[in-house]
């Protein structure tokens, strides 16, 4: 086999590999979210935890989660929703959405898309707890304290739109 050709089966098979991996990724049942929580205040890069429930022998991994658009009121500037990462640890019940950008707005909302679910998109409207004003914190019995994030306003709900796309490349 000369060099061509060994390339050219190189990347077929590269490409087969990938499409197996991607399709792994995706979820294959519509997902069940729970309230989003704000682990970030205003001036912060936007980061949010997304809890949901999943199939038994989950494997989707943060790769079936694609943030596609961002939005925020007039007058303040939105992260860019291809900049957002977004980690799930292994068959972990939550998601986690991390812009790059400060956000300095007090509310937002994302849309979201998840590979494979026929309910997708979803659109996450989210109150940003304000950073001038330190979050609450709580004691426990045994005198340690905890953070509590910023929650109460935090919806999660599909919206209508396009069925979940299944031609997004990796991040």
């Amino acid at each position: 086999m000369n060099r061509v050709a060994k390339r050219a089966a190189m990347a077929v098979v590269a490409a087969v590999g990938l499409g197996a991996s991607l399709n792994a990724a995706a979820v294959e049942y519509p997902v069940n979210f729970g309230e989003p929580i704000v682990l970030s205040e205003q001036g912060q890069p936007l980061k949010v935890l997304l809890p949901f429930d999943g199939a038994p022998n989950d494997r989707a991994t943060a790769v079936a989660f694609l943030v596609e658009n961002t939005e925020v009121p007039e007058g303040f500037r939105a992260p860019v929703a291809k900049n957002f990462t977004v980690m799930r640890p292994e068959a972990s019940p939550y998601v986690i959405f991390h812009s790059r950008e400060d956000v300095k707005a007090p509310q937002i909302v994302l849309t979201v898309n998840v590979t494979g679910d026929p309910n997708s998109p979803y659109q996450m409207q989210l109150s940003i707890p304000d950073g001038s004003s330190s979050r609450m914190m709580m004691a426990s019995a045994d005198g340690s304290q905890n953070r509590r994030a910023g929650t109460g306003r935090n919806s999660f709900r599909r919206v209508k739109g396009p069925v979940a796309r299944t031609d997004l490349p990796p991040k």
